[in-house]
């Protein structure tokens, strides 16, 4: 032969290259009955959409994947319901989940706290619950510094109610008092009241008569205005309310109070001299807040009116 011969001999590779080709797909028996030729191409067709379905009927599976409803009813141990079928609008429905939401959510709120208190109650009053509940603003002088402190996410004034959950549980359990049938709820309301023996009054009424939390709510009230109002407390209310406008000037049971410039003068002057002067350093004190508070409300109003300027300079 001659070299270029070998040449061309060395230069096709089509022989070869069939080698590399992959494997023909293998036949299914259907389609080898169709022809015997493996150098024969079959044609391949695509299920219609019909019979896909029909094929998913066949197998009792529907066509998104999930088991059909007779495969769902016999593997389900109770009948399944439509939840088109479920009365969402049942008002005893919405009452009952309305209620256990309400009382899980005091529940957390209560157990925390009463956590927190207890903390504090130990730690910063040696369990003394009548210190600890002490209207009066001389705390000890730890706990001004705790309440003071930038860095505690809790505010003094929750704190301070922390402390007399605490206290009402070591109220409830030196008088040998039985609350474990009260709701959280209840107790959230109980709070509200100094431990005293009306409370233990009304604790023993609630029980008896199975008193809701509305129902306790409403007696709370009237309990705490009595108390206030026998004992001459309202200046020390004011005292506490006195940082908190909205709640102090919006509570209609003192709207005569704030508004009637004599009533005003005249139940001022039946103050004692000591509540009157904490009273003068506690409105003193607000005011100033005040102020402060007025000029971020003024500034923000000013920035709120300089952007809407600038918008409306902007259009076209």
């Amino acid at each position: 032969m001659s070299p270029k011969g070998k040449v061309a001999k060395k230069r096709s590779p089509k022989k070869e290259s069939k080698k590399l080709k992959p494997p023909p797909v293998q036949k299914t028996p259907e389609v080898a009955e169709a022809g015997d030729s493996t150098e024969k191409k079959i044609p391949i067709r695509r299920l219609t959409s019909e019979e896909v379905k029909h094929a998913l009927a066949e197998t009792q599976v529907a066509p998104d994947g999930v088991p059909s409803r007779d495969d769902q009813i016999a593997d389900s141990p109770l009948p399944m319901k439509s939840p088109q079928t479920v009365d969402s609008h049942n008002d005893d429905f919405i009452t009952q989940a309305v209620k256990f939401l309400n009382e899980k959510a005091n529940e957390t709120l209560y157990v925390g706290a009463l956590e927190i208190g207890t903390y504090v109650l130990k730690n910063f009053f040696n369990d003394d619950i009548t210190l600890a509940t002490s209207r009066n603003p001389k705390k000890p002088t730890s706990y001004q510094e705790l309440c003071n402190h930038p860095g505690l996410f809790v505010k003094p004034e929750a704190l301070g109610v922390m402390v007399r959950v605490a206290a009402q549980e070591q109220f409830f359990a030196i008088n040998k008092m039985k609350t474990d049938s009260l709701s959280y709820s209840h107790k959230a309301e109980l709070v509200k009241l100094p431990n005293d023996k009306a409370k233990i009054s009304l604790v023993k009424a609630c029980l008896k008569k199975s008193l809701s939390v509305r129902q306790l709510s409403e007696q709370v009230s009237k309990a705490r205005e009595k108390h206030y109002s026998e004992r001459g407390l309202l200046g020390t209310y004011l005292v506490e309310k006195i940082f908190s406008p909205g709640e102090l000037f919006e509570d209609p049971r003192r709207q005569a109070l704030f508004h009637d410039e004599d009533k005003r003068k005249e139940y001022l002057k039946g103050l004692k001299s000591k509540t009157r002067r904490t009273l003068s350093e506690k409105v003193g004190e607000a005011v100033e807040k005040a102020k402060g508070w007025v000029n971020l409300y003024e500034e923000m109003l000013k920035d709120l009116e300089e952007i809407e300027l600038e918008k409306k300079s902007r259009k076209p």
